[in-house]
């Protein structure tokens, strides 16, 4: 039960925040920009999923290259959630342990878009 009230606690945490970056209630900065003049590779997510959100996939893409994965990711996440919520299974966890052997993978691609970002400066 307490596992439940946990999920149902972050499911409602992401929803707001989806709803509030959407409508541009909050205004996101990067610290790392701010101390260090570079972008991290964060940098334009915001701006990436609203496009997303409005079905302009290539702006996306040029904001921050991981965007598109990134936001099939929190989908894929969102759904099992629900999953789990509903059916009370541990699908999420599953999920999450299958691929975070990858790592390596995703450092790489970490390194790639935060070197596009700087050199292309978005």
């Amino acid at each position: 039960m307490k596992n439940r009230i946990i999920k149902i606690g972050i499911l409602s945490i992401g929803v707001i925040l989806f709803y509030l970056l959407l409508n541009n209630c909050i205004n996101v900065g990067c610290i790392i920009k701010k101390i260090f003049s570079i972008r991290c590779p964060g940098c334009g997510l915001t701006r990436a999923f609203i496009c997303i959100f409005h079905l302009n996939f290539i702006k996306a893409f040029h904001y921050n290259i991981l965007s598109i994965p990134l936001f099939l990711v929190c989908i894929i996440s969102f759904v099992f959630v629900l999953y789990d919520i509903i059916f009370n299974k541990y699908k999420l966890e599953r999920f999450y342990l299958k691929f975070s052997n990858h790592y390596k993978v995703i450092i790489v691609l970490l390194i790639i878009s935060m070197i596009y970002a700087n050199v292309f400066k978005i």
